[in-house]
């Protein structure tokens, strides 16, 4: 196609000019001559190098963030074979006793009378008007349902009572009304006798403890 053609025809338009092929200033042949121009890095890092050290750096991350499993030593004085042995023998059946056996060797009548008369006492100085006129045969009936009211998974106390949730073993031993009443009074030490300059610890449980 002829360049006439292809930038169309004006009057003023020059003859466009071809460059001869022998020509010593053809800049064809100065861009052959020459060698290829690569841009000076100017301290920058190469863009390989970059990723080279990127990808290293994953790694180590990558390393560190696996647990590594842990190594058990043996320490050097360490006598592993020495193991406690049993020497007493198990008790034979005829010497077992009843739970409620096993239960009076912690709550002795003592105990439980200690616990009667502080809940009593505490129950009036809340309010005289609303004695609790607990006994050791209604403390041991509470404490029994409590223990019993642990081998279930209910949320609440309420539900042992629950017409949909009741436990017989529960709710006919003693009402609810009387067996919440009995767990907001109980108590085992008069509060009264502490003083301010008494800072025991255990003052609270005091009377268990000691029994007087």
């Amino acid at each position: 196609m002829e360049a006439r053609t292809f930038y169309g025809c004006k009057e003023n338009d020059q003859a466009v000019r071809h460059i001869p092929s022998d020509s010593e200033d053809s800049e064809l042949e100065e861009s052959d001559s020459e060698e290829e121009w690569t841009p000076e890095s100017d301290g920058l890092p190469d863009d390989n190098e970059s990723v080279d050290e990127e990808e290293n750096e994953d790694d180590e991350v990558s390393q560190e963030d696996v647990p590594r499993s842990p190594r058990w030593r043996t320490p050097r004085n360490a006598n592993i074979t020495d193991y406690p042995e049993w020497q007493a023998n198990l008790p034979k059946s005829d010497s077992i006793k009843s739970p409620y056996e096993y239960f009076k060797m912690f709550f002795s009548e003592d105990i439980l009378e200690i616990v009667v008369e502080q809940s009593n006492l505490y129950a009036i100085q809340r309010d005289t008007n609303k004695p609790l006129n607990l006994t050791t045969k209604e403390l041991e009936q509470f404490m029994g349902t409590a223990v019993y009211m642990s081998l279930f998974g209910l949320p609440g106390t309420r539900m042992f009572w629950n017409k949909a949730t009741q436990v017989s073993q529960v709710a006919d031993t003693m009402t609810l009304n009387r067996w919440e009443f009995i767990k907001k009074s109980l108590h085992f030490n008069n509060n009264e006798v502490r003083q301010e300059e008494n800072v025991d610890p255990l003052h609270k449980i005091r009377l268990l403890v000691t029994g007087s």
